[in-house]
């Protein structure tokens, strides 16, 4: 069951500068509806969810990332579909959020020549569906990001 509603996690396209050398972003997980073996439409749950990854510009490493969430938010245990369906829609998609950090000095050349930053990160994460769990990892990439 779990296999046939895949949840691909996806980066958003920007980035967040909080400090010189620190930065964040959020992987997109979904979609997370999925119909169960008695045809009841439920959300893919999942935790833990581990990510590291890096920021780069050209072949230099600007930063490492991380990001860990024990459990996400889940609609499933909500009894009363009028309040079910809502939840379930609204997490649809599920942002995880994921930290960087690294040295300024290479930072500041980046920001004054507007030059873009790649993202390459990995997710580790156990996918809980209503009869099993299952560990997966997904990896992927994001080009040409501009600093904010």
């Amino acid at each position: 069951m779990i296999e046939a509603r895949r949840a691909w996690p996806a980066p958003l396209c920007s980035l967040a500068r909080r400090r010189k050398a620190s930065y964040e972003f959020a992987l997109r997980f979904g979609p997370r509806p999925y119909i169960d073996y008695i045809n009841a439409t439920k959300a893919l749950d999942a935790g833990p969810v581990r990510v590291t990854g890096r920021l780069t510009a050209g072949e230099e490493i600007i930063a490492f990332c991380t990001g860990y969430v024990a459990k996400l938010e889940t609609p499933n245990n909500i009894l009363v579909p009028g309040q079910y369906f809502p939840t379930l829609r609204r997490m649809e998609f599920t942002d995880i959020p994921v930290q960087c950090f690294g040295g300024a000095s290479v930072v500041e050349g980046i920001i004054e020549n507007a030059a873009p930053v790649d993202v390459y990160w990995t997710a580790e994460i156990t996918l809980i569906g209503d009869r099993g769990r299952m560990e997966r990892t997904f990896s992927g990439t994001a080009s040409a990001i501009p600093l904010e």
